[in-house]
């Protein structure tokens, strides 16, 4: 199971601040995905939706696909309505694509197919849980219901006040800032 990360792509913009993302606009903006890293548009895997503006950029919803291709997938209404609802109204933010394709064991790109690919699934989850750490506003709606509503104290989605003794322990051992809580 081997994956390769590419972007952040840049999403334009038209006139009215919103992506339309017509015949033209996609066409243009695959060539430019294609130009980074032949093949990659026709793979598959997982995605996510961000937004970048002066305090650095931020996950807004991620996704997979397993059935077709990220060209597919990130071309399609509900993704460009994911985008159009985050960038609506804030002319500085910079929409961007991420894509995390999936390789073959020889490195090519995974081909999108109607079974397998539960790695696919899998990586979607855990992208989800680290997106919804970093904006707790995530699009997501499914997968995120114990994301959101479990808690670990002095850990994970904790309030106010200082972690326990144990609770910074095992944020050092898993790698997370003493000073990030929720």
């Amino acid at each position: 199971m081997r994956f390769r990360v590419f972007g952040p792509f840049t999403i334009p913009r038209n006139t009215n601040g919103l992506i339309s993302f017509n015949k033209d606009a996609k066409r243009e903006f695959w060539e430019g995905v294609e130009s980074a890293c032949e093949g990659v548009s026709s793979g598959c895997g997982c995605y996510i939706v961000a937004a970048a503006g002066g305090n650095g950029a931020k996950p807004h919803y991620v996704g997979l696909t397993v059935r077709r291709s990220f060209k597919a997938e990130c071309s399609a209404a509900h993704v460009i309505n994911h985008f159009n609802e985050v960038i609506a109204g804030k002319p500085k933010l910079r929409p961007q694509l991420f894509l995390i394709a999936k390789l073959t064991p020889t490195g090519r790109f995974a081909k999108p197919s109607s079974s397998g690919h539960a790695d696919i699934r899998f990586l979607e989850n855990y992208m989800i849980g680290l997106a919804l750490d970093r904006n707790p506003e995530l699009r997501n709606q499914k997968q995120t219901k114990h994301l959101k509503d479990l808690h670990v104290e002095g850990f994970l989605n904790t309030g106010q006040g200082k972690p326990s003794p144990s609770a910074s322990s095992l944020r050092t051992l898993l790698g997370r800032k003493a000073g990030k809580k929720k």
